[in-house]
């Protein structure tokens, strides 16, 4: 969630290997990005747990709707690399 609003100029990547010492490691970018995994975990265990059944039958509806979102997305992406000028020497069966 908070990779798709982060502006990645604003700080470079910071890993353990250049940096020895692990508080350098731990940017304001990466205690946003816990803190808000931290929120949508707890927020999605409160509903599960104020309605269990309700919530594994929402559970399964949504899998299957974004299983089918991404079934489409990932064909019509698919057929159209397929129709591009690249791929256009292979003869389909």
């Amino acid at each position: 969630v908070v990779d798709a609003y982060w502006n990645p100029t604003l700080e470079a990547e910071t890993n353990l290997r250049k940096y020895g010492n692990a508080f350098e490691y731990i940017t304001v970018r990466r205690i946003i990005q816990w803190i808000f995994s931290i929120i949508i975990f707890a927020l999605v265990f409160g509903i599960a747990m104020s309605n269990p059944k309700g919530f594994i039958t929402i559970l399964e509806e949504a899998a299957s709707l974004f299983q089918n979102i991404e079934i489409g997305l990932f064909l019509a992406i698919m057929t159209y690399k397929v129709t591009s000028h690249e791929y256009s020497k292979y003869t389909l069966p």
